[in-house]
């Protein structure tokens, strides 16, 4: 009986420091943009984040990109040191069935050891422009 209520106590104490170290993780990145130039219909777009890991430990993330709510490719990876401020310009793909004008970009980033989120969203024009 001591060695199961033992073997509880320990898998209890883990679960604890588990759930602790996921809402700390959470909590490390934070995610600002800088608006872009505008868009191409159908080509690489780019934009400049600033990604600020407040945790000590370095963190892995994946980098989302959607366009009013519809997924972009590709996903990126990332690596932030731990106490530091990454400013990276990320690229993604613009869909060619995109419509011209104003919409919505949404960059999220998910932690990969805890599956915290954090995301920023910022206004972009899309245009037509002249294959390259």
């Amino acid at each position: 009986m001591r060695k199961s209520q033992y073997l509880l106590r320990a898998a209890a104490l883990a679960g604890a420091l588990l759930t602790a170290g996921a809402a700390s993780a959470s909590d490390c990145l934070q995610l600002d943009l800088n608006a872009p130039t505008p868009l191409c219909i159908g080509q690489t777009g780019s934009i400049d984040a600033i990604v600020n890991n407040s945790c000590t430990t370095q963190l892995r993330a994946t980098v989302q990109f959607a366009l009013d709510g519809r997924q972009l490719e590709p996903t990126r990876n990332i690596r932030i040191d731990g106490e530091s401020t990454l400013t990276r310009g990320l690229t993604f793909s613009v869909p060619s069935s995109a419509a011209t004008g104003s919409h919505t970009l949404t960059v999220t980033l998910t932690e990969s050891a805890y599956g915290g989120t954090t995301s920023s969203t910022t206004g972009v024009s899309v245009e037509s422009c002249p294959a390259k």
